[in-house]
């Protein structure tokens, strides 16, 4: 048997697909701790994560949307939740846990290639922009590959009640983002057509109807509840929106077909316009050659793009993430044509160039090193003083002034600072600047308004950042 395994034509493959798991592995993990996005919705996250960790507590209510419009399941605190034990609540851990199911979800992807012999095509889940960038950044919408990918790799398989395992986890992607639910209707529509078995079309809805069980059980017992009646009222499809407009929504799905393009090439527009015309051509091809059926697998994707066309909330990239897979693999499955080798080769190599960007790239919204070290430096000096302190970032890029990722990581390391609102009463204000106090002391934010020495205040600057802690103490 281990004779068979490594005999010298196997070799090659394993010791290919070693190289093509540590590139896949490198371009997930280096420097994340320098360049993985860290906002204040990762920052809650890790915050809620703890608490579910602290109180043993088991609970649905997962990440929120802004004004608390929609309200998302928790599995991405579930699956993250390991990582963050693992790594101890530091915020590196849910970035690694985004990075490992990364990686597993390429893994998968070269499953479902089967028999493909053309090595370019493994190269282009690595290097995609969408899946770099999801591998990169712990936010629940980026999980939703993994579970499309192990849904047809289960529908697949040989397993009893396959189209239902598949039907679950494909409602699973459903947690992660509601949007996710047109893609899963244009996978039934897929699995209808190629399997022409109505008898799998119905399992795979009782697996869908399975996996969204929890959020109508929650709903019913806790009305008006959170999760599918909230959404269905917002809903911009609903009647309290009134945005349904035929002729805006056909050209919302041309626009959203030129974005989703681009979006395969971290945003590039002359690329992505140049790889939609490949692709219809190739789409042309393929029915001109009397071989529709080689194109079904664009099927949720294009019911992804259809889904958003006919509603009203602007088209963020991440609501295109659910459509990516399918377009891989529809270029893998027609692989043979020189125009799908065309677009893959164009893909893998312009995100190869865009690729030292993304990993070295250090700003405002990143850098957990140098956010770990300004929280540890108040939590130091707020516990040596023992004196009521608030914080405040001012002059940065952050935005965010009242610093809520800061108060989060605080949190987790049980420093409280007084409230966001509060800024006359606390004895000290650490303000979080990258400008130095020259600057910062003609700063009219109210937030600094009770905290005007005379000298310069004990600052400490950020190393491999241009981040500075001010100390200021409050005017007697």
């Amino acid at each position: 048997m281990f004779k068979k395994i490594f005999n010298s034509k196997n070799k090659y493959k394993i010791l290919f697909f070693i190289v093509l798991f540590s590139i896949t592995s490198f371009v997930r993990l280096y420097n994340i701790n320098l360049t993985a996005r860290f906002t204040r919705d990762e920052s809650s996250d890790l915050v809620s994560m703890k608490r579910i960790f602290d109180n043993r507590q088991i609970t649905l209510v997962g990440p929120r949307a802004d004004g608390n419009i929609a309200i998302f399941s928790s599995l991405t605190y579930y699956i993250s939740l390991p990582f963050a034990i693992l790594f101890k609540f530091d915020p590196i851990g849910p970035v690694v846990a985004a990075s490992f199911f990364g990686i597993v979800t390429v893994v998968l992807i070269w499953l479902l290639f089967k028999k493909i012999k053309w090595p370019f095509i493994f190269l282009l889940p690595i290097f995609i922009f969408p899946f770099v960038e999801a591998s990169r950044w712990a936010w629940n919408p980026h999980f939703t590959p993994f579970w499309q990918a192990l849904g047809l790799l289960v529908a697949l398989s040989n397993l009893p009640f396959a189209y239902i395992i598949s039907g679950i986890f494909f409602g699973l992607t459903i947690h992660q983002h509601w949007f996710s639910v047109f893609s899963c209707i244009g996978v039934a529509l897929f699995f209808l057509i190629k399997t022409k078995k109505i008898s799998k079309l119905i399992q795979y809805g009782i697996g869908l109807f399975i996996s969204i069980i929890p959020f109508i059980i929650f709903d019913i017992t806790r009305p008006p509840g959170l999760f599918i009646t909230r959404m269905l009222y917002f809903s911009p499809l609903s009647d309290t929106q009134n945005s349904f407009n035929f002729t805006s929504s056909l050209l919302k799905f041309f626009r959203i077909n030129y974005q989703f393009f681009s979006y395969l090439v971290y945003d590039n527009l002359i690329i992505g316009a140049i790889i939609l015309i490949l692709t219809l051509l190739l789409i042309i091809f393929i029915f001109i050659k009397k071989e529709s059926l080689s194109n079904i697998l664009l099927i949720p994707l294009i019911f992804q793009i259809l889904g958003l066309s006919i509603i009203s909330s602007p088209t963020a990239n991440r609501y295109l993430l659910a459509g990516v897979l399918f377009y891989i693999l529809w270029l893998s499955q027609n692989i043979k044509y020189k125009i799908s080798k065309l677009i893959t080769i164009i893909i893998i190599f312009t995100n190869i160039f865009y690729l030292p960007k993304i990993i070295t790239d250090v700003n405002a919204l990143n850098n957990l090193t140098a956010l770990k070290e300004i929280t540890r430096i108040i939590s130091i000096e707020s516990k040596k003083d023992n004196l009521p302190f608030n914080i405040a970032v001012l002059q940065s890029k952050d935005g965010d002034t009242k610093g809520r990722r800061f108060r989060d990581l605080l949190s987790v390391n049980n420093v409280y600072p007084v409230t966001q609102d509060d800024y006359d009463s606390p004895e000290i204000l650490y303000v979080i600047s990258q400008k130095e106090w020259d600057v910062l002391k003609t700063e009219m934010a109210y937030e600094i308004g009770h905290y005007r020495p005379t000298e310069a205040p004990v600052n400490w600057k950020i190393a491999n950042s241009n981040w500075i802690v001010h100390k200021i103490n409050r005017q007697k």
